[in-house]
């Protein structure tokens, strides 16, 4: 082989990748997935939905709502509203963990509800791209008394009521 056959080659080595990286485009993925759909997010979302299903009702038209970041018990309040049917839908940094607070009257009694949920980045692999989303994130905080809790509180406000009347 000589050097002038040597350098054939490598310009036809060369030539050849070259041809190959401008057919290839920016696919640097498994050939196998399919490609990345239209509404791809190629960047981390910063915040994501917290959803929080809440009870309606003639003593409640309205219940007072409050996120923490993290346990309610630290009490970093993130946004608190009031909800007026029953779901109400916050907007809050995603990759964190919030706990949802909400407030009941029954009878005279306050009864709280607590759920917590963490909004998660969720990413997908596809042949051209990773594709991030953070789905929306729903937490119970409906109000579900049981019929012993629902008896105890009506038994507790008759004790009331006979020591104010007696």
């Amino acid at each position: 082989m000589t050097k002038d056959d040597a350098r054939a080659g490598l310009v036809l080595a060369f030539l050849a990748a070259l041809v190959s990286a401008s057919f290839g485009g920016c696919e640097t993925g498994n050939p196998e997935l399919p490609y990345a759909p239209d509404n791809c997010s190629r960047e981390a979302p910063d915040t994501g939905f917290l959803i929080a299903q809440v009870t309606i009702n003639a003593q409640n038209p309205a219940v007072k709502v409050t996120v923490f970041v993290g346990d309610w018990e630290d009490g970093v309040v993130a946004l608190e509203d009031s909800a007026r049917d029953g779901r109400i839908a916050f907007q809050l940094p995603s990759d964190e963990s919030y706990s949802v607070l909400a407030r009941y009257l029954v009878g005279r009694d306050t009864v709280l509800a607590l759920d917590g949920a963490k909004l998660v980045v969720k990413s997908e692999e596809f042949r051209d791209a990773t594709c991030f989303s953070v789905p929306d994130v729903d937490v119970n905080v409906r109000l579900a008394l049981s019929s012993r809790t629902q008896a105890a509180l009506v038994a507790s406000r008759g004790k009331e009521e006979e020591k104010a009347g007696g």
